[in-house]
């Protein structure tokens, strides 16, 4: 995971607000809303698969400052260990964490309760912020 940063997405990944990079001229640029992006094209799922055909597309693997800025706070003892309160729960508190090359799955993340060692709500792979945000919402987690 350390010498490879990004990865390229699949055509059926991408939906309206899915994060990615574009290259452009030679520079890479964010890309934040797919449903805005190739506007300006005729067909612009054609569009998007040609420059994902091209290498022109890359998505982030999910960091750990990233996922800090989904309010995950960061364990001062363990860098790979994150929590937060459950808002549906106030006297839980939520755990996440990521491991990196995880048998040969470049992020995987495992979220539970963190009193609760035997129901983990998720553990899998979770490749960028676009799946963490998808897990998320599914797990109610705000």
């Amino acid at each position: 995971m350390e010498e490879q940063k990004y990865f390229i997405p699949e055509i059926e990944d991408i939906y309206s607000g899915y994060q990615y990079e574009r290259e452009r001229n030679g520079k890479w640029e964010k890309v934040n809303e797919f449903s805005n992006d190739y506007d300006y094209e005729d067909n612009p799922h054609y569009a998007l698969m040609k420059d994902i055909e091209e290498g022109k597309i890359r998505v982030p693997y999910l960091s750990k400052e990233q996922i800090r800025t989904e309010g995950w706070v960061a364990d001062e003892n363990f860098d790979y260990y994150f929590t937060k309160s459950d808002k549906d729960n106030c006297d839980k508190t939520l755990f996440l964490q990521v491991n990196y090359n995880y048998f040969n799955v470049p992020v995987w993340i495992t979220i539970g309760y963190e009193n609760d060692l035997t129901d983990d709500r998720f553990s899998g792979s979770c490749p960028s912020i676009n799946e963490l945000r998808y897990i998320c919402k599914l797990l109610k987690i705000w």
